[in-house]
């Protein structure tokens, strides 16, 4: 295990020296930049993965071995993403449930291998695109930080420059809408 831990981190820093050269530096940038939509998209894959796995367990689990617990279920469903149907028996599906069988097939190739694998291509493609129209070098537009991080930051600051004021006597509200309302 340790000696594949080195390999795999004498790769890794290959990977930091190729950096020196334009092309590399584009494609690491790319990925930079394609960081957060990914990790979205590998959310909302797993999500998908997730339902297709447990309609399979129900579905099938009691007839076909590979869909017998959800983790071997999960495990058949990646299999199936990368066009591996070697370790199912079709027929077997069909004699657990001969009218959802095809159309589990159907769905799951359309849904994950069709369009999520798509997706996956397309946010690469647009990002791609971005970064090789900028000047090589140019990343002021990289923002990693999270919207949410961003406006809490935004909300933060904009109340601790408020308190400031109201400490050196500084009204921040004018005095025509601290008036009180009556109330009956």
């Amino acid at each position: 295990m340790w000696m594949a831990l080195n390999a795999m981190t004498a790769v890794l820093k290959v990977f930091k020296y190729l950096q020196i050269s334009n092309k590399m530096n584009s494609l690491w940038e790319v990925l930079q930049r394609a960081f957060f939509d990914i990790l979205a998209f590998v959310i909302i894959l797993l999500f998908i993965l997730g339902g297709f796995g447990v309609f399979a367990c129900v579905l099938f689990g009691d007839h076909v071995r590979s869909f017998h617990n959800i983790p071997s279920s999960l495990h058949t469903l990646l299999y199936f993403s990368i066009g591996d149907f070697s370790n199912v028996d079709y027929e077997l599906m069909k004699q657990a449930n001969s009218a959802l069988a095809p159309v589990f097939i159907g769905l799951f190739l359309v849904l994950v291998v069709l369009v999520a694998l798509n997706m996956f291509i397309a946010i690469l493609t647009g990002k791609t695109a971005r970064t090789l129209s900028l000047p090589f070098g140019q990343v002021s537009d990289l923002n990693y930080t999270p919207t949410f991080i961003r406006t809490f930051d935004q909300i933060h600051t904009k109340s601790t420059r408020m308190r400031k004021l109201r400490n050196n006597g500084i009204d921040t509200v004018p005095r025509q809408q601290m008036r009180r309302r009556s109330v009956c």
